[in-house]
């Protein structure tokens, strides 16, 4: 009776551990519809529990310099392998106007601070838990700010440069 007890109650303390979200590997553009740019963005995340995990739901949002900027949601159910690193793929809706007030930190800035903030609904053996997720990143904008810099004058006219710079000046003084 007493091994009964300590094995029932042995099997009570095992605890799921979370899936832990790696890295941002990507984003790829979708398309633009009305106010907003759908984006596919791919994480990498990694179970570290001993058994696969069914996630049939997450949502999220996606915060860039402290500042909501888009959200999204995956419906459609997928599976985490054990002790493996998987590749997800979610869709990612970004505000145009969210993220035209950004113009300055991402002209002045290399470097931009990113969160990832949500809920997955995991699913172990046939219970559901829902869960609470954060990830917090960098995201590089060197080799964006290097390429603009390179093919500058071939993708604006110079009688468009000095519209441009009035744009941004506008722009700065009106996202203060």
């Amino acid at each position: 009776m007493v091994f009964l007890v300590l094995v029932l109650s042995g099997c009570g303390t095992i605890k799921p551990q979370q899936p832990v979200i790696k890295s941002l590997k990507g984003l790829s553009f979708e398309k633009i519809d009305g106010e907003v740019i759908k984006l596919n963005a791919t994480w990498e995340v990694y179970n570290p529990n001993s058994f696969a995990i069914s996630i049939p739901r997450i949502n999220y949002k996606v915060l860039l310099e402290n500042k909501e900027i888009g959200e999204g949601e995956k419906t459609s159910s997928f599976i985490l392998d054990a002790k493996k690193k998987t590749d997800i793929s979610t869709p990612l809706d970004v505000s145009i106007i969210k993220l035209l007030k950004l113009i300055p930190d991402l002209i002045k800035k290399e470097k931009l601070n990113y969160q990832l903030l949500g809920n997955a609904i995991f699913e172990i053996k046939e219970i559901k838990i829902e869960v609470p997720f954060e990830n917090k990143g960098i995201i590089d904008l060197k080799p964006a700010h290097e390429w603009v810099k390179k093919y500058k004058e071939k993708i604006i006219p110079k009688e468009m440069k000095d519209i441009g710079k009035d744009v941004i000046k506008k722009g700065k003084e009106l996202f203060k």
